[in-house]
């Protein structure tokens, strides 16, 4: 803390402190818009807060006065959470999180349409943003070539560089013992945004979706969104949610650990977004190396076509008002009137459909012995008939007889005389 507070005093960074369910976005903001209008950058503001961590803590564990015995491990306490707010050349908004207590812990929370902004600014392309998004772009190709840009290698360099301006709790002499921080992936979003050129239609058809889709959250159709087994051991909740933020409805459908989820962005386009809290999920390395983060990147974006894929096919089925009025409603002629229905009469070659086939038979040998008799088989009826119509007769029944233990013989069958027994 007095490391911080010296930083702080140093810079002439404001230093805040966040009360308990407080929303630290809308906190820090009106700090942020105040870096931007100065153009200012680095450590824009400094938030403490008290949270839940694992920490390394000690606690006595018998033995005397004169000599204790204690003990070390890992167990959950509240202590104070840094947050340094910046605003990056490269990154824009971003915070980095950090934790006093040992093991000291350390998060990064960036935002890569942030990066995708910064670099259209330094390309000269013209853009108009959608929030946390592009809502259109004059070179649509060379806005898709900037975002594949994008790597691991750019959140290696946001770390590097204000690993070296912010306190660390790692000296000179333990950095050069090799006791360095290793960055691992806790939550990665990847989106996909889709904007509508009639911005009325698209919500409508996205409010139909979530009415149509609320069995996504099924094993079945889960695994079908994953691309992953599902099976009767599958750790997590299978279950479709539906939150209404004020008036914008969002559908969410888990899986494990990781969920995706779609919502209509500003009331313009629809974004969809898998979230993976878990890496292990799908099988891919925490750790931020080229491998995971490629493999993730792809898992992001066949997630999100295959839900898009499945919601179009689910739509396609069903037919515009027209055709179906015109299938549903009764057919009426030129002048209004209802059309008379069609007699539904036999086809001339009906009847000589149903005879049977009669084919000369084969010459045989003298030796060659007679073939079975073949069944003669009619073919199926492909008309109705005025027999078809008629009821089914009911199926015989035996008279029940009053000795149903014993009934009588028929009377053409001999009796069987009793046997005698020889003396």
């Amino acid at each position: 803390m007095a490391a911080v507070e010296r930083f702080a005093a140093k810079q002439g960074i404001p230093v805040i402190r966040f009360e308990r369910r407080e929303s630290k976005e809308q906190r820090v903001r009106p700090y942020l818009e105040a870096a931007m209008r100065e153009d200012r950058f680095g450590v824009i503001v400094v938030g403490v807060a008290q949270e839940k961590t694992s920490a390394w803590r000690g606690w006595r564990e018998g033995g005397p006065d004169g000599h204790p015995h204690f003990r070390f491990g890992r167990q959950s306490a509240f202590v104070n959470h840094y947050y340094f707010y910046v605003r990056d050349r490269e990154w824009g908004p971003a915070f980095v999180k950090t934790c006093a207590y040992a093991p000291y812990p350390l998060w990064l929370c960036l935002n890569g349409h942030e990066w995708a902004k910064r670099q259209a600014e330094k390309d000269g392309l013209s853009f108009q943003a959608l929030d946390n998004g592009f809502r259109s772009c004059a070179d649509a190709e060379a806005l898709a070539a900037i975002c594949a840009r994008l790597s691991e290698r750019q959140v290696w360099a946001f770390f590097r560089r204000y690993e070296r301006l912010l306190p660390s709790p790692f000296s000179p002499e333990d950095r050069g013992r090799g006791y360095r921080y290793q960055l691992a992936l806790r939550q990665i979003e990847l989106s996909d945004t889709r904007v509508f050129d009639r911005p009325e239609a698209g919500r409508a058809w996205f409010e139909r979706v979530i009415r149509d889709q609320l069995a996504l959250g099924r094993p079945d159709h889960v695994s079908l969104v994953f691309a992953r087994r599902v099976i009767a051991t599958t750790p997590g909740r299978f279950q479709t949610r539906v939150i209404n933020r004020g008036v914008e409805p969002a559908i969410q459908v888990l899986y494990k650990h990781s969920k995706v989820k779609q919502y209509f962005k500003e009331g313009r386009a629809l974004r969809t977004e898998t979230t993976v809290n878990d890496t292990y999920d799908f099988g891919v390395g925490r750790l931020l190396t080229h491998a995971n983060w490629q493999a993730l990147l792809e898992l992001g974006q066949q997630t999100n076509e295959r839900l898009l894929d499945a919601q179009l096919q689910a739509c396609a089925c069903a037919p515009d008002a027209t055709t179906l009025a015109r299938v549903v409603l009764p057919s009426r002629t030129p002048d209004g009137d209802p059309a008379p229905r069609a007699p539904l009469r036999r086809p001339a070659g009906a009847s000589a459909a149903r005879r049977p086939l009669l084919l000369p038979a084969p010459a045989r040998g003298p030796h060659q012995p007679q073939p079975p008799r073949a069944r003669r088989r009619l073919p199926p009826r492909l008309h109705a008939t005025a027999d078809d119509l008629r009821p089914a007769s009911p199926p015989r029944q035996r008279a029940a007889h009053p000795n149903r233990r014993k009934p009588p013989l028929p009377a053409n069958r001999p009796r069987t005389p009793p046997r005698r027994l020889l003396r």
